[in-house]
């Protein structure tokens, strides 16, 4: 995805192929249950994009330091 497709869809906002999971309300932690159904929602229909650190508004908020990112993804 090239940085206009992202600003894009980050305006267009969340839909059947785009999901926003905001992080920062969280205090950096993800549920991985949560991202693990959006991710089998997609895998079952076209698939699509799940966009970590950003608000259902489309804002980007981030997902944290470098260490806090890399927890996410463990």
């Amino acid at each position: 995805m090239t940085v206009d497709e992202l600003e894009k869809r980050l305006k267009l906002g969340e839909d059947t192929v785009t999901e926003f999971k905001s992080v920062v309300l969280k205090n950096y932690q993800v549920d991985p249950k949560d991202i693990a159904r959006a991710i089998a929602a997609m895998a079952n229909t076209k698939g699509g994009h799940l966009l970590l650190g950003v608000e259902d508004d489309g804002t980007v908020t981030g997902a944290g330091s470098l260490e806090q990112v890399d927890a996410l993804m463990r």
